[in-house]
């Protein structure tokens, strides 16, 4: 690990600069944790009491992790029209079966709104195969 110093240095700067802020990804994980609690059966669910960090796991049913980050990373025409804009979501295949999901300093409370936009339509489109 001849590159520790480089992480080391980002981890300082992170907590001296940005502590606070964490708290800000914490709330909007929340926010997208319930959403997908609230609107995911019986496709994606979440386990709200492992929700404690800004990285949320998110576990589908009978589609594969990687169709559903193809499908949040993709808009479709369709959608474009019902939706009045295009919303690209950013998640990454964690296993088979669960799609892990970050909020960071550069994901607003606003991005979030946009995210649970996006999943309400792709996982009612997923409902319907």
């Amino acid at each position: 690990m001849r590159q520790a110093g480089v992480l080391a240095g980002a981890a300082m700067y992170a907590l001296n600069n940005h502590v606070e802020r964490l708290k800000e990804d914490h709330d909007n994980t929340i926010i997208l944790a319930k959403f997908i609690y609230e609107n995911g059966g019986p496709i994606a669910f979440v386990d709200m009491g492992k929700v404690h960090t800004n990285i949320l796991f998110v576990n589908f049913n009978n589609i594969l992790a990687v169709e559903v980050v193809k499908r949040l990373a993709k808009v479709t025409e369709k959608e474009k029209l019902a939706l009045g804009r295009s919303i690209i979501v950013k998640v990454d295949a964690y296993s088979k079966s669960e799609v892990r999901c970050v909020c960071h300093l550069n994901v607003s409370k606003e991005d979030i709104e946009l995210v649970t936009i996006k999943l309400k339509y792709v996982l009612d489109e997923l409902k319907l195969k």
